[in-house]
C-alpha cells in the first residue's frame, strides 16, 4: 500500500513529460486561425479558437468556444481557458460578432478549466446572461467537489487529477443566474433554475438539444444546433494532429483527463447514433468532421 503514492507520483511526472512533447507537436501543427477571432462554421454558428498553455508551459492544447445566434439572442457554449489575453480577445470578439445583439445565455459543456476558466470574466461582462450546465456538473463548477475526488477507472487520471484543484464559480453563478439541465437528454428550452424557476430567456423548443455524455466529466453534455445540423461534441472526442506532418484524426481524450474511460467509449457510440451532419469537437485541427467520419471512428472502438 505504501508504494501507491510513489507510483502515482512517478506516473504524474511521466505524464507531464509526455504532455510537454504533445504540447510541442500540437503547437507545430496548429493552424493560423488560432488567433482569437470568431469564424463562421454554419449559419448562425461561430467558433473562436486559441492555444492554451498550462502547468507552467508543460502542457498546451488548442481550444474552441462556440457562439450561436437565435432570434436576436446569442448563446455562448463554454467560456474557454483562464488567460488574460484570451479573455480580452473573447470579450472583444463577442462584441464584433454580436453587434447590437445581446448575450442571453452561457452554457457549459463541463467544468474543466479549458472550458470554464473564463466564466467569471464573461459573466461579469454580461450580467444579463444566465449560466446553464448539467446538474451532475454543478458540484464541480460551484466548488463543492474536486475532480480528483472521483473514483476514476485509470491510474493515469488519479495521478494527473492532483493538478486539477476544485473550481469555484459560485460568485459568478448565484442561484438567480443558474439554470440546470436534468436527466440524460433534452431540449435547452426546458432548462430551469435550481428551484425550478423559469429562465429569463431561452431559445425556442426544437432549436438546441443536449445529451448527457459523462465519461470525461460527470456532467458533461454535448449539444446539437438543429438548424445547421451541427453537433458540438465537447470532449467526447478530439480531432487533432499529434504527430508532426500528419492530418487530424478523431480520438478519445487522454485517460489522464477522463475519470471514466469505459463510459467515454459509450459516449462516442451514443453521439454516433444521433442525427447531425457535421461534428465540431472543442479540440480540433480542422473544420470539424463529418458524420461519416465520426461513425467510422465509433465503429472502431
Amino acid at each position: 500500500m505504501a508504494k501507491t503514492p510513489i507510483i502515482i507520483a512517478v506516473l504524474g511526472v511521466a505524464l507531464a513529460l509526455l504532455g510537454t512533447q504533445i504540447s510541442r507537436t500540437i503547437s507545430e501543427n496548429k493552424k493560423t486561425r488560432f488567433d482569437g477571432t470568431f469564424e463562421s462554421v454554419a449559419p448562425d454558428l461561430w467558433r473562436e479558437g486559441y492555444h492554451w498553455v498550462a502547468m507552467g508551459g508543460l502542457m498546451g492544447v488548442d481550444v474552441y468556444v462556440f457562439l450561436m445566434r437565435i432570434d436576436g439572442g446569442h448563446i455562448l457554449v463554454d467560456a474557454g481557458a483562464p488567460t488574460d489575453e484570451a479573455a480580452d480577445l473573447l470579450l472583444n470578439n463577442l462584441k464584433k460578432v454580436m453587434g447590437d445583439g445581446e448575450l442571453k445565455l452561457i452554457v457549459l459543456t463541463h467544468g474543466h478549466p479549458d472550458h470554464a476558466g473564463m466564466l467569471t470574466t464573461v459573466a461579469h461582462a454580461h450580467p444579463q446572461a444566465q449560466i446553464a450546465f448539467h446538474e451532475d456538473e454543478a458540484p464541480f463548477i460551484l466548488g463543492q467537489k474536486a475532480y480528483g475526488e472521483l473514483p476514476a477507472d485509470t491510474l493515469a487520471f488519479k495521478a494527473f487529477s492532483f493538478n486539477m484543484p476544485a473550481s469555484n464559480f459560485s460568485e459568478a453563478v448565484p442561484a438567480s443566474r443558474a439554470l440546470l439541465l436534468r436527466g440524460k437528454s433534452g431540449d435547452l428550452a426546458d432548462a430551469r433554475g435550481p428551484a425550478g424557476t423559469a429562465a429569463k430567456w431561452l431559445p425556442p423548443k426544437g432549436v438546441i438539444s443536449w445529451h448527457h455524455v459523462p465519461g470525461h466529466a460527470p456532467g458533461q453534455v454535448a449539444f446539437i444546433h438543429k438548424p445547421s445540423k451541427s453537433l458540438l461534441t465537447a470532449d467526447v472526442i478530439s480531432h487533432m494532429a499529434f504527430k508532426k506532418g500528419e492530418g487530424p484524426k478523431p480520438s478519445l481524450p487522454p485517460s489522464a483527463f477522463s475519470w471514466n474511460t469505459t463510459q467515454g467509449r459509450l459516449d462516442a457510440l451514443h453521439l454516433a447514433s444521433l442525427s447531425f451532419t457535421r461534428a465540431y469537437p472543442s479540440h480540433d485541427h480542422a473544420m470539424g468532421l463529418s458524420k461519416t467520419e465520426l461513425d467510422a471512428f465509433a465503429a472502431s472502438l
